[in-house]
């Protein structure tokens, strides 16, 4: 049926929801997971040091 299952998650109460139950699915179906987690670009600019700002 599924051989891979990819699941968006935000740390919100429903993504957390919906990653169990994509996990639980993936091991009825034994298929394989993987979690995406998405961040803004401006969230990198806290961690860019003067060097990688350049680059």
């Amino acid at each position: 049926m599924y051989d891979q299952i990819l699941i968006g998650v935000d740390g919100s109460e429903e993504s957390e929801r919906a990653a169990r139950y994509a996990l639980e699915l993936a091991s009825h179906v034994d298929a394989s997971v993987t979690a995406l987690h998405v961040v803004e670009g401006s969230a990198f600019d806290l961690a860019a040091g003067s060097d990688e700002e350049t680059e």
